[in-house]
């Protein structure tokens, strides 16, 4: 039973560390790799829920606006009003309507 929560916890931060990319305009795994300092075979793994993101890359994320309470546990109280209104726009998925532009 531990394991299956905890895989579903990692699928939960790979899901909200997607719509973070959308929401920051980056078209491929790869560009948010290389944000986070990572490589793409890393980020891959974080995004699909297959490894949970260690903390020393998701607080990178912080920069660009988003809280590691966000990313690890889906907390929106911390986030600014911007990056709050652009996740519930689209609370279904990671593709926002504004990322393509």
């Amino acid at each position: 039973m531990q394991s299956q929560q905890n895989a579903l916890s990692a699928t939960e931060v790979g899901a909200r560390l997607e719509r973070a990319r959308a929401i920051m305009g980056l078209p491929t795994q790869k560009a948010m790799a290389e944000r986070l300092g990572a490589n793409v075979n890393q980020y891959n793994n974080w995004a699909r829920g297959a490894q949970m993101i260690p903390v020393t890359f998701a607080a990178k994320l912080c920069t660009y606006g988003f809280s590691l309470d966000y990313i690890y546990r889906g907390d929106l109280s911390n986030l600014p009003v911007r990056i709050v209104a652009l996740l519930e726009e689209r609370p279904d998925t990671g593709q926002l309507s504004h990322a393509a532009s």
